[in-house]
């Protein structure tokens, strides 16, 4: 009789003192809705630009990355649709800032001296910073493209795109590219 008594005690006393069931329960909050509250960080550096962003609306990250396919499709004109009338461009060793003719006027021959471009992403990610009252979207892809002479070339790219009021207002574009294959001897 003590043997079966014992076995159940044990069982409960193993129940009751499991630390990790305990401490799921402390930890799950009572509204799973309830906000994250934020630690105050100190940072070792300053910063320029706000660090006040928020997720950015999903139909403007939709917007840019249809406006980008355009381009890539060879559409200029279609993709130049949603730029604002004054057009920021900053790439390496290059910026640019003037009318929306004038980018489409650049773009439309870049394009054109290209046979193919194609684009594989990695992924993207829209913020909304409410200090600016603007959405940039960034991109993280990886671009292979042939000229018309069928020179090929690759790169990748890590794009920041600004909208605000639902137009493309600026492109900062940042690209790396891939070491040549080494020749075999």
């Amino acid at each position: 009789m003590k043997k079966i008594m014992l076995i159940p005690m044990t069982i409960s006393m193993l129940i009751a003192c499991n630390p990790n069931k305990q401490q799921a329960k402390e930890e799950k909050p009572a509204d799973s809705s309830a906000a994250v509250q934020k630690m105050a960080v100190t940072y070792p550096f300053s910063h320029k630009y706000s660090i006040n962003w928020q997720p950015g609306d999903d139909k403007i990250t939709l917007m840019v990355l249809e406006t980008f396919k355009k381009y890539v499709d060879g559409d200029v004109a279609g993709a130049m649709e949603n730029f604002g009338d004054t057009i920021e461009l900053n790439f390496d060793y290059y910026h640019y800032r003037g009318p929306r003719d004038s980018v489409k006027a650049m773009f439309t021959t870049e394009r054109a001296n290209m046979a193919s471009d194609i684009v594989e992403h990695d992924t993207w990610l829209g913020a909304y910073y409410p200090d600016y009252k603007a959405t940039w979207v960034t991109m993280w892809y990886k671009e292979k493209w042939t000229d018309k002479k069928g020179k090929m070339d690759s790169a990748y790219h890590a794009d920041d795109i600004m909208v605000k009021d639902g137009k493309i207002l600026e492109i900062d574009g940042k690209m790396r590219h891939f070491p040549k294959p080494q020749k075999k001897m």
